[in-house]
C-alpha cells in the first residue's frame, strides 16, 4: 500500500542568540571582513582602470599623429607628460597591458612601413600646451617676481608700459590685465585684448600659454619683456630665441614671491630649474 499522508518537513531553528561559541557572530564578521575588502579591492581597480585609461589615450594621441598623411617618412619628436607612454613607445611595447602593448606595436609597424621616425621625450606637464590652461593656471598666476628684481629689469629693457598677466596681488604696474573679473585691472584676459597700442608690456604669463603669447607677439609685431623657466628642451625655447634682440637675464630664485612677499618654493621640486628673463621683439 502506497502511504498517502502528506508528509511534514521539518524546520531546523538557528538559534541566533549564541549558537556554539559565537559562531554566527563570526560568521557575521567574516562576510564583512570579505565586503571590505572587496571594496578595496574594487576602489584598488578602479584608481588603476583610471591610470590605464589615461595611458592609452596618450598612446592614441600618438597613433593619430604618426598617421597623418603630412607627416609620413618624416622625423618626429613628440612630447608627452605621461612615463607609462613614454615608455611603452620607446621600449617597443610592455608587459603589463595587452592594450597598450598592441597598439605601440602598431604604432612601430606604421612607422617602419611608411620609413617615419619617431622619438619622445618628456615635458613636465606645467610646460605642457596641450594641457587645458586652468591646471594650475590660478597658482602660476599668483606668484611673481620680487619688486627689485623688476625694476632692475625695468631700467634695463624699459620703461614697461602694462602687466598682462597679473592681479591686484602682484601687478609690477600701475596698468595690467587680469586673468579673472577684476574691477582694478585693465581688462580681463590678456589673449582676447590687442597688444597692438599698449606700449612694451612686461609678461609673466603661466607656463602652457607661452607659446600662444610667443604667438601674439609675433602676429601683432610686439616687442616685450617675458618670465620663463630656464628650461632648453621646452617646445617654445627655439621660438624665444629667435625673437630675442638681446642675452638674455637669469635670474636668481630669491626673485620668485608668492602674492604676500615670502619667497615661494615654486622650483623646489626642480633644483635644476630657474626663471629667465628675455628682450623680445615680434617685429620681422
Amino acid at each position: 500500500m502506497v502511504d498517502r499522508r502528506p508528509k511534514v518537513m521539518e524546520r531546523t531553528e538557528l538559534d541566533t542568540t549564541t549558537t556554539r561559541g559565537g559562531s554566527l557572530h563570526r560568521c557575521i564578521r567574516r562576510r564583512l571582513e570579505n565586503s571590505q575588502r572587496l571594496l578595496f579591492q574594487k576602489r584598488s581597480l578602479d584608481r588603476s582602470s583610471s591610470r590605464k585609461t589615461h595611458q592609452l589615450k596618450a598612446l592614441l594621441v600618438v597613433w593619430h599623429v604618426v598617421t597623418q598623411p603630412r607627416f609620413q617618412g618624416k622625423r618626429l619628436l613628440i612630447y608627452c607628460d605621461n612615463t607609462t607612454t613614454l615608455a611603452y613607445v620607446n621600449k617597443f611595447g610592455g608587459t603589463r597591458s595587452p592594450e597598450l602593448m598592441e597598439l605601440a606595436n602598431q604604432i612601430w609597424t606604421h612607422c617602419l612601413a611608411t620609413g617615419t621616425t619617431l622619438t619622445t621625450a618628456y615635458i613636465p606637464s606645467g610646460l605642457n600646451p596641450a594641457d587645458p590652461p586652468s591646471r594650475q593656471l590660478q597658482e602660476q598666476l599668483e606668484w611673481s617676481i620680487s619688486q627689485e628684481t623688476f625694476d632692475m629689469i625695468n631700467n634695463t629693457w624699459g620703461p614697461h608700459s602694462i602687466d598682462l598677466f597679473a592681479s591686484s596681488t602682484n601687478a609690477k604696474l600701475p596698468r595690467y590685465i587680469s586673468w579673472q573679473h577684476d574691477p582694478n585691472a585693465e581688462a580681463q584676459d590678456a589673449l582676447l585684448q590687442s597688444w597692438t597700442h599698449l606700449g612694451r608690456p612686461y609678461i609673466c604669463p603661466p607656463w602652457n600659454l607661452i607659446p600662444r603669447v610667443l604667438q601674439k607677439l609675433k602676429q601683432e609685431k610686439i616687442a616685450a619683456t617675458i618670465i620663463v623657466p630656464n628650461w632648453s628642451g621646452a617646445i617654445w625655447a627655439p621660438t624665444i630665441r629667435n625673437l630675442a634682440t638681446t642675452p638674455p637675464i637669469h635670474l636668481p630664485r630669491s626673485a620668485v614671491l608668492d602674492p604676500r612677499g615670502r619667497e615661494l618654493g615654486l622650483l623646489s621640486k626642480n633644483p635644476t630649474w630657474s626663471l629667465t628673463a628675455w628682450n623680445l621683439s615680434g617685429a620681422d
